[in-house]
Protein backbone atom coordinates (compact mmCIF):
# COMPACT_ATOMS: atom_id res chain seq x y z
CA UNK A 1 0.00 0.00 0.00
CA UNK A 2 2.81 2.46 1.14
CA UNK A 3 4.20 1.77 -2.67
CA UNK A 4 1.13 2.55 -4.07
CA UNK A 5 1.18 5.80 -2.35
CA UNK A 6 4.21 6.93 -3.37
CA UNK A 7 3.48 5.50 -7.29
CA UNK A 8 -0.07 7.88 -6.94
CA UNK A 9 2.24 10.96 -5.89
CA UNK A 10 4.36 10.35 -8.80
CA UNK A 11 1.90 10.37 -11.23
CA UNK A 12 0.21 13.80 -9.74
CA UNK A 13 3.69 15.46 -10.05
CA UNK A 14 3.75 14.05 -12.86
CA UNK A 15 0.36 14.93 -14.67
CA UNK A 16 0.80 19.13 -13.48
CA UNK A 17 4.20 19.23 -15.49
CA UNK A 18 3.69 16.81 -18.80
CA UNK A 19 1.12 15.68 -20.72
CA UNK A 20 2.99 11.98 -19.49
CA UNK A 21 2.12 10.25 -16.02
CA UNK A 22 5.13 8.50 -15.89
CA UNK A 23 9.00 8.40 -16.85
CA UNK A 24 11.24 5.50 -17.06
CA UNK A 25 11.76 5.38 -13.57
CA UNK A 26 8.70 4.47 -13.07
CA UNK A 27 8.78 1.38 -14.62
CA UNK A 28 12.57 0.06 -13.64
CA UNK A 29 11.09 -1.11 -10.06
CA UNK A 30 9.16 -3.63 -11.87
CA UNK A 31 11.96 -4.72 -14.25
CA UNK A 32 14.82 -5.22 -11.92
CA UNK A 33 15.42 -8.90 -12.94
CA UNK A 34 15.95 -8.21 -16.35
CA UNK A 35 18.07 -5.50 -15.42
CA UNK A 36 20.26 -7.12 -12.75
CA UNK A 37 20.82 -9.94 -15.46
CA UNK A 38 22.00 -7.48 -18.00
CA UNK A 39 18.97 -7.42 -20.43
CA UNK A 40 18.82 -3.54 -22.44
CA UNK A 41 15.65 -2.08 -21.18
CA UNK A 42 14.65 0.88 -23.83
CA UNK A 43 11.33 2.68 -22.91
CA UNK A 44 9.57 3.98 -25.76
CA UNK A 45 6.82 6.67 -25.17
CA UNK A 46 3.84 6.18 -27.59
CA UNK A 47 0.22 6.65 -28.23
CA UNK A 48 -2.58 4.13 -28.85
CA UNK A 49 -5.44 5.70 -31.69
CA UNK A 50 -7.95 3.75 -33.40
CA UNK A 51 -7.48 3.73 -36.67
CA UNK A 52 -9.53 2.18 -39.28
CA UNK A 53 -8.60 -0.33 -42.62
CA UNK A 54 -9.85 -1.94 -44.95
CA UNK A 55 -10.13 -5.62 -44.62
CA UNK A 56 -11.88 -6.15 -47.93
CA UNK A 57 -10.85 -6.06 -51.36
CA UNK A 58 -10.18 -3.02 -53.62
CA UNK A 59 -13.60 -3.36 -55.62
CA UNK A 60 -15.46 -4.52 -52.12
CA UNK A 61 -13.84 -2.96 -49.37
CA UNK A 62 -14.99 -3.21 -46.00
CA UNK A 63 -13.66 -1.40 -42.95
CA UNK A 64 -12.66 -2.44 -39.57
CA UNK A 65 -11.34 -0.44 -36.86
CA UNK A 66 -8.88 -1.35 -34.53
CA UNK A 67 -5.98 -0.27 -32.11
CA UNK A 68 -2.61 0.65 -33.60
CA UNK A 69 0.64 1.74 -31.66
CA UNK A 70 2.41 4.38 -33.17
CA UNK A 71 3.83 7.96 -32.16
CA UNK A 72 1.27 10.47 -33.92
CA UNK A 73 -0.48 12.35 -31.37
CA UNK A 74 -3.86 13.38 -31.71
CA UNK A 75 -6.91 14.21 -29.91
CA UNK A 76 -8.05 11.18 -29.30
CA UNK A 77 -4.71 9.15 -28.16
CA UNK A 78 -4.23 7.04 -25.37
CA UNK A 79 -0.96 7.06 -23.74
CA UNK A 80 1.05 3.89 -24.00
CA UNK A 81 4.57 2.91 -23.19
CA UNK A 82 6.79 0.21 -25.03
CA UNK A 83 9.11 -1.43 -22.94
CA UNK A 84 11.50 -3.09 -24.82
CA UNK A 85 13.67 -5.90 -23.64
CA UNK A 86 16.87 -7.14 -25.73
CA UNK A 87 19.86 -9.70 -24.53
CA UNK A 88 23.28 -8.49 -24.46
CA UNK A 89 26.28 -10.92 -24.36
CA UNK A 90 26.00 -10.86 -20.28
CA UNK A 91 22.40 -12.20 -20.13
CA UNK A 92 22.00 -15.34 -19.48
CA UNK A 93 19.32 -16.11 -21.30
CA UNK A 94 16.90 -18.76 -20.96
CA UNK A 95 12.88 -18.61 -19.71
CA UNK A 96 12.61 -15.24 -19.09
CA UNK A 97 8.31 -16.00 -18.98
CA UNK A 98 8.25 -15.92 -15.22
CA UNK A 99 10.21 -12.49 -14.71
CA UNK A 100 7.59 -10.88 -18.06
CA UNK A 101 4.57 -12.13 -16.21
CA UNK A 102 5.39 -10.69 -12.92
CA UNK A 103 6.05 -7.33 -14.42
CA UNK A 104 3.27 -7.20 -15.96
CA UNK A 105 1.55 -7.83 -13.35
CA UNK A 106 3.39 -5.39 -10.97
CA UNK A 107 2.18 -2.57 -13.51
CA UNK A 108 -0.98 -3.68 -14.24
CA UNK A 109 -1.91 -3.98 -10.35
CA UNK A 110 0.09 -0.30 -8.98
CA UNK A 111 0.11 1.21 -12.11
CA UNK A 112 -3.37 0.80 -12.46
CA UNK A 113 -2.76 0.23 -16.37
CA UNK A 114 -3.43 -2.48 -18.97
CA UNK A 115 -1.08 -4.51 -19.79
CA UNK A 116 0.38 -7.19 -22.45
CA UNK A 117 3.33 -9.20 -23.57
CA UNK A 118 4.19 -9.20 -26.98
CA UNK A 119 6.31 -10.36 -29.49
CA UNK A 120 7.19 -9.19 -33.15
CA UNK A 121 9.15 -10.33 -35.77
CA UNK A 122 9.09 -6.85 -38.12
CA UNK A 123 8.44 -3.61 -36.74
CA UNK A 124 8.71 -3.01 -32.98
CA UNK A 125 6.19 0.16 -33.26
CA UNK A 126 3.95 -1.61 -35.43
CA UNK A 127 0.97 -2.43 -33.69
CA UNK A 128 -0.75 -5.03 -36.01
CA UNK A 129 2.96 -6.96 -35.96
CA UNK A 130 2.82 -7.62 -32.39
CA UNK A 131 1.57 -10.88 -31.18
CA UNK A 132 0.06 -11.21 -27.58
CA UNK A 133 1.33 -14.37 -25.78
CA UNK A 134 -1.05 -15.60 -23.37
CA UNK A 135 0.71 -18.32 -20.91
CA UNK A 136 3.25 -19.44 -23.34
CA UNK A 137 6.59 -19.49 -22.29
CA UNK A 138 9.56 -17.16 -24.08
CA UNK A 139 12.92 -18.05 -24.53
CA UNK A 140 16.22 -15.85 -25.31
CA UNK A 141 19.00 -17.58 -26.40
CA UNK A 142 21.70 -16.61 -28.70
CA UNK A 143 19.69 -13.26 -29.78
CA UNK A 144 17.22 -15.14 -30.49
CA UNK A 145 13.74 -14.83 -28.49
CA UNK A 146 10.80 -18.02 -29.32
CA UNK A 147 8.14 -18.86 -28.18
CA UNK A 148 6.75 -22.56 -27.20
CA UNK A 149 3.68 -23.00 -28.26
CA UNK A 150 3.14 -26.76 -27.47
CA UNK A 151 5.26 -29.09 -25.36
CA UNK A 152 6.69 -30.64 -28.83
CA UNK A 153 9.87 -29.23 -29.39
CA UNK A 154 9.67 -28.29 -32.77
CA UNK A 155 6.78 -26.34 -31.93
CA UNK A 156 7.76 -23.49 -31.60
CA UNK A 157 7.96 -19.21 -33.08
CA UNK A 158 11.09 -17.37 -33.80
CA UNK A 159 10.94 -13.02 -33.08
CA UNK A 160 13.61 -10.10 -32.65
CA UNK A 161 11.52 -8.21 -30.07
CA UNK A 162 10.15 -8.79 -26.89
CA UNK A 163 8.23 -5.72 -25.02
CA UNK A 164 5.70 -5.33 -22.63
CA UNK A 165 3.18 -2.99 -23.59
CA UNK A 166 1.29 -0.55 -21.11
CA UNK A 167 -1.21 2.06 -21.87
CA UNK A 168 -4.17 3.77 -20.37
CA UNK A 169 -7.71 3.94 -21.80
CA UNK A 170 -8.41 7.33 -21.26
CA UNK A 171 -7.51 10.23 -23.95
CA UNK A 172 -4.52 11.82 -23.42
CA UNK A 173 -4.69 15.82 -21.99
CA UNK A 174 -2.24 18.15 -23.50
CA UNK A 175 -2.02 21.91 -24.04
CA UNK A 176 -1.84 23.18 -27.80
CA UNK A 177 1.65 24.66 -26.58
CA UNK A 178 2.35 21.15 -25.57
CA UNK A 179 1.45 19.49 -29.24
CA UNK A 180 3.50 21.95 -30.99
CA UNK A 181 6.30 21.45 -28.60
CA UNK A 182 5.79 17.43 -29.55
CA UNK A 183 6.05 18.37 -32.93
CA UNK A 184 8.68 20.65 -33.23
CA UNK A 185 6.74 23.06 -34.57
CA UNK A 186 7.36 26.67 -33.49
CA UNK A 187 4.75 28.59 -31.88
CA UNK A 188 5.84 32.04 -32.55
CA UNK A 189 6.24 31.51 -36.40
CA UNK A 190 5.43 34.25 -38.61
CA UNK A 191 3.35 34.32 -41.75
CA UNK A 192 5.35 35.67 -45.10
CA UNK A 193 3.90 39.03 -44.33
CA UNK A 194 5.40 39.14 -41.16
CA UNK A 195 2.14 38.36 -38.87
CA UNK A 196 1.29 35.75 -36.13
CA UNK A 197 1.19 32.74 -38.26
CA UNK A 198 -0.17 30.47 -35.25
CA UNK A 199 -2.83 30.82 -32.40
CA UNK A 200 -4.25 28.71 -29.63
CA UNK A 201 -8.07 28.85 -29.01
CA UNK A 202 -8.78 28.99 -25.50
CA UNK A 203 -9.39 24.83 -25.66
CA UNK A 204 -6.48 24.72 -27.05
CA UNK A 205 -6.70 24.21 -30.51
CA UNK A 206 -4.19 24.94 -32.99
CA UNK A 207 -4.54 27.07 -35.60
CA UNK A 208 -2.61 28.01 -38.51
CA UNK A 209 -2.38 30.86 -41.20
CA UNK A 210 -2.08 30.65 -44.69
CA UNK A 211 -2.95 32.27 -47.37
CA UNK A 212 -5.50 32.06 -50.39
CA UNK A 213 -3.19 31.12 -53.09
CA UNK A 214 -1.81 28.20 -51.10
CA UNK A 215 -5.02 27.05 -50.54
CA UNK A 216 -6.10 27.65 -53.87
CA UNK A 217 -5.28 24.08 -54.93
CA UNK A 218 -8.25 23.07 -54.27
CA UNK A 219 -9.94 24.00 -57.23
CA UNK A 220 -9.36 22.47 -60.55
CA UNK A 221 -9.41 25.96 -62.57
CA UNK A 222 -8.46 23.63 -66.02
CA UNK A 223 -12.35 22.86 -65.69
CA UNK A 224 -13.75 25.77 -63.91
CA UNK A 225 -15.18 28.75 -66.20
CA UNK A 226 -13.51 30.66 -63.12
CA UNK A 227 -9.65 31.22 -63.92
CA UNK A 228 -7.21 31.39 -60.63
CA UNK A 229 -6.35 35.23 -61.26
CA UNK A 230 -10.14 36.10 -60.70
CA UNK A 231 -9.61 34.41 -57.61
CA UNK A 232 -5.80 36.13 -56.61
CA UNK A 233 -5.60 39.42 -58.05
CA UNK A 234 -9.81 40.68 -58.34
CA UNK A 235 -11.17 40.71 -61.37
CA UNK A 236 -10.63 43.57 -63.48
CA UNK A 237 -13.16 45.92 -64.90
CA UNK A 238 -12.46 45.34 -68.34
CA UNK A 239 -13.91 42.10 -68.67
CA UNK A 240 -17.07 43.89 -67.58
CA UNK A 241 -16.38 47.08 -69.83
CA UNK A 242 -19.22 48.13 -71.96
CA UNK A 243 -19.03 51.02 -74.54
CA UNK A 244 -22.81 50.85 -73.93
CA UNK A 245 -23.74 54.39 -72.32
CA UNK A 246 -26.36 54.95 -70.07
CA UNK A 247 -29.49 57.48 -71.61
CA UNK A 248 -29.66 60.41 -69.82
CA UNK A 249 -33.40 59.62 -69.27
CA UNK A 250 -32.42 56.35 -67.47
CA UNK A 251 -29.46 58.76 -65.34
CA UNK A 252 -31.73 61.06 -63.87
CA UNK A 253 -34.77 59.12 -63.13
CA UNK A 254 -33.57 55.87 -61.76
CA UNK A 255 -29.71 56.97 -60.30
CA UNK A 256 -29.77 60.39 -58.97
CA UNK A 257 -30.86 61.44 -55.52
CA UNK A 258 -32.52 64.42 -54.52
CA UNK A 259 -29.42 66.18 -53.91
CA UNK A 260 -27.83 65.41 -56.91
CA UNK A 261 -31.04 66.62 -59.29
CA UNK A 262 -31.32 69.63 -57.55
CA UNK A 263 -27.60 70.42 -58.13
CA UNK A 264 -28.19 69.45 -61.86
CA UNK A 265 -31.01 71.97 -62.38
CA UNK A 266 -28.86 74.74 -60.62
CA UNK A 267 -25.85 73.69 -63.07
CA UNK A 268 -28.20 73.37 -65.73
CA UNK A 269 -30.11 76.94 -65.54
CA UNK A 270 -26.33 78.45 -64.87
CA UNK A 271 -25.03 76.72 -68.03
CA UNK A 272 -28.37 78.25 -69.77
CA UNK A 273 -26.71 81.68 -68.88
CA UNK A 274 -29.72 82.12 -66.27
CA UNK A 275 -32.70 81.53 -65.02
CA UNK A 276 -34.57 84.02 -67.93
CA UNK A 277 -32.83 82.10 -71.05
CA UNK A 278 -32.91 78.57 -69.11
CA UNK A 279 -37.03 79.49 -69.04
CA UNK A 280 -37.20 80.55 -72.82
CA UNK A 281 -35.37 77.25 -74.20
CA UNK A 282 -36.11 74.34 -72.36
CA UNK A 283 -39.39 72.76 -73.27
CA UNK A 284 -41.39 71.79 -70.16
CA UNK A 285 -45.14 71.40 -69.85
CA UNK A 286 -44.52 73.34 -66.19
CA UNK A 287 -46.01 76.55 -65.40
CA UNK A 288 -42.64 78.17 -64.41
CA UNK A 289 -43.34 81.88 -65.04
CA UNK A 290 -42.67 84.66 -61.98
CA UNK A 291 -41.06 81.81 -60.09
CA UNK A 292 -37.91 82.62 -58.38
CA UNK A 293 -34.45 80.03 -59.57
CA UNK A 294 -35.15 78.06 -55.91
CA UNK A 295 -38.86 77.61 -56.99
CA UNK A 296 -38.30 76.36 -60.63
CA UNK A 297 -35.58 74.12 -59.44
CA UNK A 298 -37.84 72.40 -57.07
CA UNK A 299 -40.64 72.01 -59.16
CA UNK A 300 -38.39 70.74 -61.81
CA UNK A 301 -37.67 68.48 -59.31
CA UNK A 302 -40.53 67.31 -57.93
CA UNK A 303 -42.51 67.33 -61.79
CA UNK A 304 -43.57 63.36 -62.38
CA UNK A 305 -40.83 61.53 -64.62
CA UNK A 306 -38.25 64.66 -64.48
CA UNK A 307 -39.33 65.44 -67.94
CA UNK A 308 -38.13 68.78 -67.64
CA UNK A 309 -35.15 68.30 -65.95
CA UNK A 310 -33.74 65.80 -68.47
CA UNK A 311 -35.44 67.84 -71.75
CA UNK A 312 -32.36 70.58 -69.80
CA UNK A 313 -29.61 68.30 -69.55
CA UNK A 314 -30.26 67.88 -73.06
CA UNK A 315 -30.22 71.30 -73.98
CA UNK A 316 -28.04 72.52 -72.04
CA UNK A 317 -25.55 69.46 -70.61
CA UNK A 318 -22.80 69.40 -73.48
CA UNK A 319 -19.79 67.28 -72.57
CA UNK A 320 -20.21 67.27 -69.27
CA UNK A 321 -23.23 65.31 -68.64
CA UNK A 322 -21.93 63.39 -71.40
CA UNK A 323 -18.93 62.69 -68.70
CA UNK A 324 -21.49 62.57 -66.36
CA UNK A 325 -23.20 59.52 -67.99
CA UNK A 326 -20.11 57.54 -68.71
CA UNK A 327 -18.59 57.92 -65.23
CA UNK A 328 -21.78 55.77 -64.38
CA UNK A 329 -21.59 53.66 -66.89
CA UNK A 330 -17.88 53.16 -65.23
CA UNK A 331 -19.53 53.07 -62.18
CA UNK A 332 -21.69 50.14 -63.60
CA UNK A 333 -18.95 48.42 -64.57
CA UNK A 334 -16.69 48.16 -61.70
CA UNK A 335 -19.85 47.70 -59.44
CA UNK A 336 -20.47 44.14 -61.75
CA UNK A 337 -16.69 43.44 -61.54
CA UNK A 338 -17.01 43.95 -57.72
CA UNK A 339 -20.11 41.68 -57.67
CA UNK A 340 -18.21 38.98 -59.54
CA UNK A 341 -15.07 39.35 -57.50
CA UNK A 342 -17.50 38.03 -54.09
CA UNK A 343 -19.14 35.99 -56.35
CA UNK A 344 -16.05 34.24 -56.34
CA UNK A 345 -14.69 34.61 -53.58
CA UNK A 346 -18.05 33.23 -51.78
CA UNK A 347 -17.68 30.19 -54.14
CA UNK A 348 -13.94 29.59 -53.52
CA UNK A 349 -14.91 29.46 -49.56
CA UNK A 350 -17.78 27.00 -49.94
CA UNK A 351 -15.42 24.70 -51.60
CA UNK A 352 -13.22 25.82 -49.03
CA UNK A 353 -15.32 24.80 -45.79
CA UNK A 354 -16.18 21.24 -47.81
CA UNK A 355 -12.77 20.40 -46.28
CA UNK A 356 -11.53 22.59 -43.78
CA UNK A 357 -12.64 24.40 -40.33
CA UNK A 358 -11.20 27.87 -40.93
CA UNK A 359 -11.61 31.80 -39.49
CA UNK A 360 -10.91 34.55 -42.20
CA UNK A 361 -9.19 37.27 -42.53
CA UNK A 362 -9.29 39.71 -44.98
CA UNK A 363 -7.01 42.94 -45.23
CA UNK A 364 -6.33 45.83 -47.69
CA UNK A 365 -3.01 46.13 -49.68
CA UNK A 366 -0.78 48.79 -49.93
CA UNK A 367 -0.89 49.25 -53.62
CA UNK A 368 -3.73 49.22 -55.95
CA UNK A 369 -4.21 46.86 -59.08
CA UNK A 370 -4.04 47.96 -62.60
CA UNK A 371 -7.78 48.13 -62.30
CA UNK A 372 -6.87 50.75 -59.95
CA UNK A 373 -8.45 48.61 -57.34
CA UNK A 374 -6.90 48.30 -53.85
CA UNK A 375 -5.88 44.50 -53.61
CA UNK A 376 -7.67 42.32 -51.14
CA UNK A 377 -5.12 40.00 -49.45
CA UNK A 378 -7.69 36.84 -47.76
CA UNK A 379 -5.86 34.26 -45.17
CA UNK A 380 -7.67 31.48 -43.67
CA UNK A 381 -6.90 30.61 -39.97
CA UNK A 382 -6.84 26.50 -40.43
CA UNK A 383 -7.98 24.22 -37.55
CA UNK A 384 -5.03 21.57 -37.48
CA UNK A 385 -7.49 18.83 -37.40
CA UNK A 386 -6.47 15.03 -36.50
CA UNK A 387 -7.60 13.84 -39.90
CA UNK A 388 -4.59 15.41 -40.96
CA UNK A 389 -1.84 13.58 -39.21
CA UNK A 390 -3.75 10.28 -39.20
CA UNK A 391 -4.49 9.63 -42.84
CA UNK A 392 -0.95 11.07 -43.77
CA UNK A 393 0.41 8.55 -41.07
CA UNK A 394 -1.96 5.74 -41.94
CA UNK A 395 -2.73 6.34 -45.46
CA UNK A 396 1.07 6.95 -46.99
CA UNK A 397 3.05 5.66 -44.35
CA UNK A 398 4.29 9.27 -43.24
CA UNK A 399 6.26 8.78 -40.02
CA UNK A 400 6.78 11.60 -36.93
CA UNK A 401 9.84 12.84 -38.45
CA UNK A 402 7.97 13.15 -41.78
CA UNK A 403 5.12 15.12 -40.37
CA UNK A 404 7.93 16.93 -38.45
CA UNK A 405 9.14 17.88 -41.69
CA UNK A 406 6.15 19.31 -43.04
CA UNK A 407 5.89 22.20 -40.63
CA UNK A 408 2.62 23.32 -39.28
CA UNK A 409 1.85 25.53 -42.74
CA UNK A 410 2.81 22.42 -44.88
CA UNK A 411 0.64 20.10 -43.03
CA UNK A 412 -2.60 20.73 -44.28
CA UNK A 413 -1.69 21.58 -47.86
CA UNK A 414 0.06 18.40 -47.97
CA UNK A 415 -2.89 16.33 -46.72
CA UNK A 416 -4.79 18.95 -48.93
CA UNK A 417 -3.01 17.30 -52.02
CA UNK A 418 -3.05 13.60 -51.00
CA UNK A 419 -6.05 13.27 -49.72
CA UNK A 420 -8.70 15.42 -51.21
CA UNK A 421 -9.88 15.55 -54.98
CA UNK A 422 -9.85 18.94 -57.07
CA UNK A 423 -13.45 20.22 -57.76
CA UNK A 424 -14.38 23.02 -60.78
CA UNK A 425 -16.01 26.33 -59.23
CA UNK A 426 -19.06 28.21 -61.08
CA UNK A 427 -20.07 31.38 -60.90
CA UNK A 428 -23.28 32.72 -62.36
CA UNK A 429 -23.30 36.30 -64.39
CA UNK A 430 -23.39 39.14 -62.10
CA UNK A 431 -25.26 42.36 -62.52
CA UNK A 432 -23.94 46.00 -60.55
CA UNK A 433 -25.55 47.66 -58.48
CA UNK A 434 -24.32 51.38 -58.02
CA UNK A 435 -24.79 53.15 -54.97
CA UNK A 436 -27.03 56.06 -55.91
CA UNK A 437 -26.35 58.43 -53.14
CA UNK A 438 -22.03 57.42 -53.44
CA UNK A 439 -22.78 58.39 -57.30
CA UNK A 440 -24.42 61.49 -56.30
CA UNK A 441 -22.49 62.71 -54.10
CA UNK A 442 -19.37 62.36 -56.14
CA UNK A 443 -20.73 63.60 -59.38
CA UNK A 444 -21.88 66.90 -57.05
CA UNK A 445 -18.22 67.08 -56.05
CA UNK A 446 -16.46 66.95 -59.38
CA UNK A 447 -19.02 68.44 -62.06
CA UNK A 448 -22.14 69.87 -60.19
CA UNK A 449 -20.69 72.38 -57.09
Amino acid sequence: MRLKRYFDFIKESVEEKSMWRHNDDDFKWYLTEFKDNGYTIDFHRMFINEISENVGSWSNPQYKTRDAISDILVDDSCECYVIQITETPDAPGGDISEALYFAKAAIESELDMNCEIMLNDTNSYDWKEYRPIGGESVKVDGGEITRQLSTRVEDVEEFTDVCIVCWYTDKIKFTGEQFLEYYGWDKDWKSYDGKPGVKISEKGSVYVRIDQEDLSGIIDWDRSEVSSDSLLSGVEIEMYHSDYVIDGDSLIRYHLNDDAMRALARWLIKEAGGLEPFLAEVQTDLDLEGLTEEQVVDEIVGERFERTLVSAAEAFGGDTFDEIRRDWQSWSDQSQADQYDDAVQAAFDVKLDDVFWFEKEEYRSEFKGGNGKWYNIFFYWILIDEKFLMDLHNNHDYELDDIKRLGLSGLPLEWLQKEVETSRIYVRDQYGDVDTDDFSKEIISQYLS
